[in-house]
């Protein structure tokens, strides 16, 4: 991976304009520039461009929200780079909007054809992330531990326990794809397992079932027998079904011929019964004419009786019809002086009532006017008394508010004395914080210096000798003394300053609530005053209205007394409106006259009713003799139908006795009938039962022969199942042990082992010139234990003038160097072990360490190791090193964010 040109915009240091620095035309570069400027954020950009990881606060799960420029809410990464002779470039954004993270993730290829970049992005940003780390080959940590030496972190490889170590080198030599298989094969020895499980477990069913042939095949051979004595019995019972179906066959012909005689008999019988009916019906006819003609009246003398009753009918109708006239004019005239009567009444009345209407509002009119008059004199006594309370208060308060002048001069006194010290108050503050703060960095800085493992500046890293050091820590000393005096006295005078503001607030804090009387005071004399006014003015109103309420009383008063007089006037007149009026007595005099026409005529409706009823009877009379006179010219006719019906009878009888005697000659056919359908019901339940049981025995037979042959068929699964259980257990042992080859333990150790001489090899090579071969690396692969046996290890000790020395014991700008030469030859072998995959080395500051000896041979390492990476990047701030280089990107800081200029020195 060769880093082409980086974009960026809104990262760390870097301003919201788009910033591009371009790499592919130089090989050995130095980012340069004062600390703080963003050198090492350029290197934060790469590896958050690619991998999403840069530098992070501890507490933070991500590096995201953490690499956003002050005061902005997006940036944009965009890196490109050359890897396998192809370019690729990948886009990383990263926003905050309304509280939510947004991401956005871009893998592109470029397409010489088109001369353009094709997506390769993946749906989701996980999924492009991982895309890109199988593309490369490395994730972040393997990168930050090989070909990264970041900054304060050199020693990151040196400082991992021998696991972590090993896993580093297992990521450089590309061995996770042993692990994948070691993976592959436990997941086929653990499925061959679960296999192999089901299988014995199906060979332990099928020999738990194969244990009971035997008994199968003799209960096979009962349960025919008893197949064969069901079919005997079932036989027989069929044969005496056939025989009884016969038998109730030949009773059913003669029950049918029985049933047709029967039949023929209730005909019969129901004939006879209909012939007696009519005969003693028209016999009852005969006698009832012959009856009548023996009873009957004289014609002449109801005809008599007709004539004279007709006369007297006529008359009384006359007189019926004379009658009804007069009542209908005595009703007419009395119709007619009601009408007049309430015409003349509804007048009166009305005009009575409206004089009463007219009394009643008017008396209510009075008793309103003078309950208002009452209420108003009341509410005027009550505003007399409420504004002489109001004025007594009044009084009261302003003679409490002549003390308030002197009041307020006091007040604004103390208040203004308070904030003058209160203001000296927050300026000692400061300056006391001021001074712990100093201190607390003072206790920091001589920390530092008494680290003997650190002989370095806090500052700048430059290495310290004795007397400067001894200097620096007298000197800190004595600003300590210093300040720590100066922190008592201004803790003596915030003490001070604090209980005299303690006490005047409590002062104040009386004086402000006696200015809120005062304001409650004014308060009330503005209310008191108002309150007067307004009721002063209210008590005016209704004087005003108490005079017109009285002027207007004695008005409805006067009014009432002349209504009062009307008023039984017309209730005088409608009680005589009877006597009063001319027409209506003229009515009264005809209805009069009328009902004495009605009188003298005498006419008796219950006598007309007794001559009616008398005539229609006779008439009666005489169209019944008419009738009897046509019925008795049919009675010879009767009499002869009567002897028919007589002789029809006779014949029928016969016939009824003749049935009866042919019907008892059958005998009990119907009992015979029942017993014989008893006995077939009781074969056929009997042959029922049989099949039943035959079909019982059916199925057991073939429940058995199917399990006699599924157990011949389970012999044969059973042979297959046990082959197949050998060939599992073969497979399981091979893949297990395919596993345990390709493990941590196994050819990856073998791998680590082969790689570790030339980790070694290279490195003691970068470390003899660094150290002018004072010093040597050696890796241990295997250690010792005090058990007895070995036990897998990756651990670094250094062999030097003193002798053998773990890594651990070194320190300072030596434990540098050695970093130095691991890192280089681990990145050396990553480079040449993943063909392409790693060919850029970075290396971020840390040279503080170094005295000027140690510089120059950093730096003819750095050269001599040039040819063996397609580009080196140094990051520096030290002149004495940075000079070296051919190529610097300047870093500067501006308002607008950090600027990188591009400045070659041949």
């Amino acid at each position: 991976m060769i880093p082409r040109k980086i974009e960026l915009k809104n990262f760390l240091s870097y301003g919201s304009e788009i910033q591009t620095i371009d790499f592919k035309d130089h090989k050995l570069i130095c980012f340069s520039g004062k600390n703080g400027n963003g050198k090492s954020a350029l290197l934060d950009a790469l590896t958050w461009g690619i991998w999403g990881c840069g530098r992070k606060i501890s507490t933070a799960a991500k590096a995201d929200s953490g690499l956003i420029r002050l005061g902005q809410t997006q940036m944009m990464v965009c890196v490109e780079f050359e890897f396998n002779s192809n370019i690729y470039r990948i886009r990383r954004e990263f926003a905050k909007t309304y509280g939510r993270d947004y991401q956005a993730l871009d893998l592109e290829i470029f397409d010489n054809e088109k001369n353009a970049f094709s997506s390769l992005s993946d749906k989701t940003i996980k999924k492009t992330q991982e895309k890109i780390e199988t593309l490369l080959g490395l994730d972040f940590e393997t990168f930050a531990n090989s070909a990264f030496l970041r900054q304060g972190l050199a020693n990151e490889f040196s400082q991992k326990n021998p696991r972590e170590r090993k896993q580093i080198l297992c990521n450089i030599l590309g061995l996770n794809k042993y692990e994948n298989l070691k993976n592959i094969a436990q997941e086929k020895a653990r499925n061959f397992t679960v296999e192999k499980e089901k299988i014995q477990t199906l060979i332990d069913q099928l020999k738990s079932e194969m244990i009971h042939e035997e008994k199968l095949k003799e209960e096979l051979s009962n349960q025919q027998l008893l197949l064969s004595k069901n079919n005997l019995e079932s036989q027989a019972t069929k044969n005496e079904i056939i025989s009884l179906n016969k038998k109730i066959l030949e009773l059913q012909s003669k029950e049918h011929e029985l049933k047709t005689l029967q039949n023929k008999l209730i005909e019969n019988k129901q004939l006879s019964e209909n012939k007696k009916t009519k005969y003693f019906e028209l016999a009852t006819v005969w006698r009832d004419i012959h009856k009548k003609n023996l009873h009957c009246e004289n014609t002449a003398e109801l005809e008599k009786q007709k004539n004279e009753l007709s006369k007297i009918e006529k008359q009384l109708r006359g007189q019926q019809q004379e009658d009804l006239k007069l009542q209908e004019e005595i009703f007419k005239n009395q119709m007619l002086y009601q009408q007049k009567l309430d015409l003349i009444k509804k007048k009166c009345e009305k005009e009575f009532y409206e004089e009463k209407l007219t009394l009643d509002r008017s008396n209510l009119e009075f008793k309103n006017i003078t309950f208002i008059t009452s209420e108003k004199l009341g509410q005027k006594k009550d505003l007399e008394l409420k504004i002489e309370l109001a004025r007594n208060e009044l009084l009261e308060v302003e003679k409490e508010l002549k003390k308030q002048d002197d009041f307020k001069i006091k007040f604004e006194k103390t208040v203004k004395d308070f904030d003058k010290r209160r203001t000296f108050y927050n300026v000692w503050i400061q300056k006391g914080n001021w001074v712990k703060e100093s201190l607390v960095q003072l206790e920091r800085k001589k920390h530092v210096m008494h680290d003997e493992k650190n002989p370095s500046c806090p500052l700048c890293d430059q290495l310290l000798t004795a007397s400067r050091k001894k200097y620096l820590i007298s000197t800190l000393a004595e600003e300590e003394l210093f300040k720590k005096r100066r922190l008592k006295k201004f803790s003596f005078l915030i003490s001070t300053l604090k209980d005299l503001l303690f006490a005047q607030n409590e002062e104040i804090q009386k004086l402000k609530a006696q200015e809120d009387h005062f304001k409650k005071l004014n308060s009330l004399q503005e209310q008191y005053l108002k309150q007067i006014l307004e009721q002063q003015t209210t008590l005016n109103i209704i004087s005003s209205e108490i005079e017109k309420l009285e002027k207007n009383k004695q008005e409805i008063k006067t009014n009432i007394s002349n209504i009062s007089i009307r008023v039984a006037q017309k209730e005088k007149e409608l009680q005589n409106i009877d006597k009063n009026e001319i027409e209506l007595q003229e009515i009264t005099n005809l209805i009069v006259q009328l009902q004495n026409q009605k009188t003298a005529l005498n006419f008796d409706y219950q006598n007309y009713l007794k001559v009616s009823e008398q005539l229609e009877k006779i008439e009666n009379s005489l169209k019944a003799v008419d009738e009897l006179k046509k019925e008795t010219q049919s009675q010879k006719e009767r009499r002869i139908k009567l002897t028919e019906i007589y002789q029809e009878l006779k014949e029928l009888n016969k016939l009824s006795q003749s049935l009866e005697k042919q019907i008892l000659e059958f005998g009990n056919i119907f009992e015979a009938k029942i017993k014989l359908e008893k006995e077939l019901q009781f074969s056929n339940e009997n042959l029922l039962l049989f099949d039943n049981e035959k079909n019982k025995i059916l199925q057991e037979i073939g429940s058995l022969e199917n399990s006699i042959k599924r157990i011949s068929n389970l012999k044969n699964e059973n042979v297959e199942k046990e082959s197949r259980l050998n060939f599992v257990f073969q497979e399981i042992n091979d893949y297990q042990k395919l596993a345990s080859y390709l493990g941590k333990d196994g050819i990856q150790a073998i791998l680590i082992e082969e790689s570790i001489p030339e980790i070694e090899e290279e490195a003691n090579l970068i470390l003899s010139k660094l150290s002018d071969n004072q010093a040597q690396i050696f890796i241990e692969s295997l250690r010792d234990l005090k058990k007895g046996g070995v036990k897998e290890t990756l651990d670094i000790k250094i062999s030097d003038a003193t002798g053998i020395r773990p890594y651990e014991m070194f320190s300072g700008g030596e434990a540098f160097r050695i970093d130095f030469a691991l890192r280089i030859a681990i990145s050396k072998m990553l480079a040449r072990r993943a063909g392409t995959a790693l060919q850029t080395l970075i290396i971020d500051e840390g040279f503080g360490s170094q005295d000027e000896e140690g510089l120059n041979r950093l730096m003819e390492s750095i050269y001599s190791i040039q040819d063996d990476f397609s580009k080196i990047i140094v990051v520096s701030h030290l002149n004495s090193f940075k000079d070296n280089f051919p190529v610097h990107f300047v870093v500067e800081k501006t308002p607008s964010g950090s600027v990188v200029n591009v400045v070659e020195r041949g």
